[in-house]
């Protein structure tokens, strides 16, 4: 059960870094908002 935990808090963290990267290359404010609403 722990390894599963480590498991999906990683992949979590995978997917939030990659919504940063598309929201910083995203020129639309609110796109950007949008994703960093996403993140919190």
């Amino acid at each position: 059960m722990m390894e599963l935990a480590h498991r999906t808090r990683n992949d979590l963290a995978t997917i939030m870094s990659i919504l940063r990267l598309q929201a910083r290359s995203d020129p639309n404010p609110a796109v950007q908002a949008a994703i960093r609403a996403g993140a919190d």
